[in-house]
């Protein structure tokens, strides 16, 4: 007398599972998810991985260029505030010197020299020279297409101003809002401000 095998109906459903998913996997309509459902098991959740954010260098990298023939000489003390005209020049930080950028001289430097209001520390870690860099890339970063970098580099300094935004106020004047980044010894600032072009051709600091 042959009496059933207690086995057999276990087995065989174990085998039409593994059937039916071979048959699923096939035809590409199972998923580890439904898999693992089919079998009574909880399904794993899957870990969503942030994409990595890809920054775009500016379109354009202008690097600003000394020029050869300068129109007064360097290392001339002036005070650290002090007016021209209708602005006031105040440097908070780093050596004093007369005009900006390389324009050595106030009256030269007139039109941009509200823009010693937007001011780094890092400064005082820097020579006169690389301060004229950093200035005259403002200077260059006032008539430069939005998002172009103006660049420098002077000794172990280095940064850049970059023009992010272009509008008018209320009485209709263009105005630019400038990012600045300045590296010495190890050490980088940025810094942000605002600027808007006068009926004269002068640009005054509103941020």
């Amino acid at each position: 007398m042959n009496l059933p095998n207690p086995r057999r109906p276990r087995l065989c459903a174990k085998r039409a599972l593994i059937a039916a998913t071979a048959l699923s996997l096939a035809a590409g309509l199972a998923t580890p998810a439904a898999i693992a459902q089919q079998r009574g098991q909880p399904a794993k959740v899957a870990k969503q991985v942030k994409p990595k954010v890809a920054w775009k260098a500016p379109v354009k990298r202008r690097v600003v260029v000394k020029p050869k023939v300068v129109a007064a000489p360097r290392g001339v003390v002036a005070p650290r505030r002090r007016q021209v005209g209708s602005t006031v020049i105040y440097r908070p930080y780093g050596p004093t010197i007369y005009g900006y950028g390389f324009h050595y001289a106030d009256a030269e430097a007139a039109r941009w020299i509200a823009f010693t209001a937007i001011t780094v520390k890092v400064l005082d870690m820097m020579e006169e020279e690389q301060i004229r860099y950093h200035e005259q890339a403002q200077i260059e970063a006032t008539t430069a297409p939005i998002g172009e970098a103006i660049v420098w580099e002077s000794g172990a300094a280095s940064g850049s101003v970059i023009p992010l935004r272009e509008g008018t106020d209320a009485s209709g004047y263009t105005c630019r809002e400038f990012q600045q980044v300045v590296t010495i010894g190890g050490e980088q600032e940025t810094a942000f401000g605002t600027a808007c072009l006068e009926a004269d051709g002068s640009w005054r600091i509103v941020e």
